[in-house]
């Protein structure tokens, strides 16, 4: 076997790994608009380099035909390969989002790392058929000065404050509508920003009354999603800066 061919072989079993892991990723593991906002992109990175380019590329500087020990130097690139990638699926994994969770007016997404030893597989279930799921975060009105400072005590953001959560029904969903962002009043001197929000109104110029703007807040980005204000359904997230915590007071 030439060194070529075996860093194309090397490579090509690299690749079915890759695209594999990868399937997971977007459907699975960081599906739309998570991909975007909670590192989905950083992980396919960090898969790409360890699996396509680190075991293929030692492949292709190590082999020589009848060389000594090639075997025992293969075998070695395997180990270095699978382990780094063993180590890179067990970090996107553990750091995939597994809820939504909307907190007062905003959602902020929560991962499994975050929620391990808090919420089981099936205690989430209750809340949607599949992770990432969508989840209120239910504080009686009495109770939520003191939830607030229980936060900042512990550094803890109110999202992983489990027995409070919430499913989705009609009065959850009433309350988050009621927290819809008003778009042209937000957007009303931001030009650029106004762009982006006015094609999208261009696209659903017939159904506009059946979304509502919610402020997202993710690990790598925050912008607002638009949900259907019947289901929460997401359908499509704006690269817009939400409203600052000082106007979010004035409820646009």
């Amino acid at each position: 076997m030439t060194k070529l061919k075996a860093f194309t072989t090397h490579l090509g079993i690299s690749l079915v790994i890759f695209l594999i892991v990868l399937y997971f990723i977007l459907v699975h593991w960081y599906p739309f608009p998570y991909f975007n906002t909670d590192g989905g992109w950083q992980g396919i990175r960090i898969l790409a380099f360890v699996d396509v380019v680190l075991g293929p590329m030692l492949t292709l500087l190590v082999f020589k035909q009848g060389k000594k020990y090639l075997k025992l130097d293969l075998s070695i690139i395997a180990l270095i390969q699978i382990s780094a990638l063993a180590w890179g699926i067990s970090v996107i994994h553990r750091e995939r989002p597994i809820a939504a969770v909307f907190v007062e007016d905003y959602f902020i997404t929560v991962t499994a790392n975050e929620l391990n030893n808090k919420l089981t597989a099936a205690e989430l279930k209750k809340f949607g058929a599949a992770p990432p799921v969508l989840i209120y975060l239910n504080v009686p009105q009495a109770e939520l000065q003191q939830v607030r400072l229980r936060a900042l005590q512990t550094g803890r953001s109110m999202s992983l404050f489990t027995e409070y959560y919430a499913a989705l029904d009609a009065t959850t969903i009433k309350a988050m509508t009621e927290m819809s962002i008003n778009m042209p009043r937000f957007l009303a001197d931001k030009p650029v920003e106004k762009n982006i929000y006015e094609r999208f109104v261009r696209t659903h110029a017939n159904e506009m009354d059946k979304f509502v703007f919610l402020e997202w807040n993710a690990r790598h980005r925050k912008g607002i999603v638009v949900a259907r204000a019947d289901t929460m359904e997401i359908v499509t997230f704006l690269k817009i800066t939400p409203p600052a915590v000082e106007t979010k007071k004035a409820r646009y």
